[in-house]
């Protein structure tokens, strides 16, 4: 009967189970190596995105010289790359690490036009209250967020196109100022890979 368990146990690939404390320990070595791998994912991306930030700031008061003359043609138009540049700050706007690849500018030589960014916050007079009762003292303000664009050809140094984009007033979406940024992000991005390339 003993040979007969030991030959079952040979041939059939017989496991040892683990024990309540080499589970955990598995189960933290698991844990511990997933969030080693999305530390490693997070530092080198943050790595690369300062790296192309950085090749830009050291252009930066070029771009801030450039003055766009004119008003923007009825056919808006943006030429070759670009790159962001938030004018009230006066720093690169990193809403340009959010562009597609083919319209981020990797370096000062490849930039065709210098995108001015001028982000506002506008008190709106309502404040944010659940939906169905009555607004209390104190209550947070209700802001909208907008952003002037301008984009600038680099070439002519003409403005190539200009709009402004808003966050959408809508009650059910919006957050008190110290809560949310709000930006209109996704407009902005929206607008400027829409233009027309040249």
């Amino acid at each position: 009967m003993g040979k007969r368990k030991k030959r079952e146990q040979s041939e059939g690939g017989f496991t040892v189970p683990l024990s309540p404390g080499a589970r955990r320990a598995l189960v933290g070595l698991l844990i511990l190596a997933v969030l080693g791998g999305v530390i490693y994912f997070l530092i080198v991306r943050f790595q690369g995105r300062s790296a192309i930030l950085a090749r830009h700031e050291a252009s930066l008061q070029d771009y801030l010289k450039v003055r766009g003359t004119g008003a923007a043609p009825a056919q808006p138009y943006v030429r070759g790359k670009i790159v962001t540049v938030d004018r009230t700050v006066k720093e690169i706007d990193p809403i340009f690490l959010d562009l597609p690849a083919d319209l981020r500018a990797d370096s000062q030589e490849d930039v065709g036009a210098v995108v001015f960014l001028n982000w506002q916050m506008k008190d709106t007079g309502l404040v944010v209250v659940t939906k169905g009762t009555t607004p209390v003292p104190g209550a947070p303000r209700l802001y909208e967020r907008t952003c002037d664009i301008t984009v600038v050809d680099r070439t002519t140094g003409q403005v190539s196109a200009q709009t402004t984009v808003t966050s959408k007033l809508n009650q059910e979406k919006y957050v008190p100022d110290d809560i949310h940024e709000g930006r209109p992000v996704s407009q902005v991005l929206s607008y400027l890979t829409g233009l027309t390339r040249k």
